[in-house]
């Protein structure tokens, strides 16, 4: 995912990555009643950067591993060699 430094054109609807000028990265939305990004009113600087907020899924989601299966792996003697 790539940051967009267009701040304008940042879903109002949707909850968002937005990346600070000090060098925080915030989960945020958009404040309707106040007309700004949530966390970013305190010191009065916009956001530089803005990406949709994608919730990663747990790695034991993806792959399922049994105790009991054996795997066998070829042994590799050399490792970092580089030649």
């Amino acid at each position: 995912m790539s940051w967009n430094h267009d701040i304008t054109s940042a879903p109002r609807d949707q909850r968002l990555w937005m990346a600070s000028e000090c060098g925080k990265v915030i989960p945020t939305t958009w404040d309707k009643k106040r007309e700004q990004w949530a966390g970013f009113a305190t010191n009065g600087k916009p956001p530089i950067a803005w990406q949709p907020y994608v919730v990663p899924e747990h790695p034991g989601n993806a792959v399922i591993v049994h105790r009991h299966t054996e795997i066998n792996l070829p042994i590799v003697d050399d490792c970092g060699s580089g030649a």
